[in-house]
């Protein structure tokens, strides 16, 4: 009981009888059990990967996934850690990314009476520009029309480019990775972008067949089921 003003009460009265555990009744609903904890598909995705490397049944080498994967540094560190796999994840288009790594140094700075010292960029060099700033920007000619599948009314085509990049992270370079693009090919294209770890060597038609692998996926879980694992062991052995 609260007084408001002259004359005036405020009663606020509680019900505990009428308090329900609304999470409680889901699980019920659900058969979900107190002890299943609610995780992220990342995070679902990184005990999936962590399986599989325990697991030599279902051999592989190529993590596809789309941008929610692809905006996850522990996802992408976890396949990274693994030696001889490749992933090639989409990423947004707001992500950004220097053409050449720019130069960094040390600057010293005093912090409430102690020295320290941090990383920058050199102020001579480039701020780092969007990947679908880049992609508008690459001139017709390095733009590749291939094939990726075979659809209901004929063949399913797309244009691509590829280059290294350096991507920034926090304002500052983190790693050179591909930087692979595709769009569509009409009037106002539509633009995709993905980033692979995979060899300096490796050519445009790999890629290509990724794309094609995420575009049937469209999401990492699908990657990892027997039937595409074993098309994917197929595909190394050619």
């Amino acid at each position: 009981m609260e007084e408001i003003g002259e004359g005036e009460i405020e009663l606020t009265c509680v019900d505990k009888k009428r308090e329900v555990d609304k999470e409680g009744i889901r699980r019920k609903k659900c058969d979900v059990h107190e002890d299943l904890e609610f995780k992220t598909k990342p995070q679902l995705a990184l005990e999936m990967l962590h399986g599989l490397q325990d697991d030599d049944t279902f051999p592989f080498k190529y993590v596809v996934s789309d941008t929610i994967y692809g905006s996850t540094p522990e996802f992408i560190e976890v396949v990274e850690n693994r030696p001889g796999m490749v992933y090639f994840v989409a990423i947004p288009s707001d992500t950004l990314c220097w053409l050449e790594r720019p130069i960094t140094r040390e600057k010293e700075y005093k912090y409430k009476g102690e020295m320290r010292s941090k990383l920058i960029v050199e102020k001579t060099e480039k701020k780092p520009i969007s990947v679908q700033a880049l992609a508008k920007s690459v001139n017709d000619y390095f733009w590749y029309r291939r094939k990726v599948s075979e659809g209901t009314k004929g063949p399913i085509e797309y244009e691509f480019s590829k280059r290294r990049v350096t991507l920034s992270r926090d304002g500052l370079p983190h790693k050179t990775v591909w930087l692979v693009t595709k769009r569509t090919i009409e009037e106002s294209p539509t633009y995709s972008y993905y980033i692979s770890n995979a060899p300096v060597s490796t050519r445009l038609k790999t890629f290509v067949w990724l794309s094609g692998m995420g575009n049937a996926c469209s999401t990492v879980d699908l990657l990892f089921s027997p039937k595409l694992l074993h098309s994917l062991s197929v595909f190394l052995q050619v």
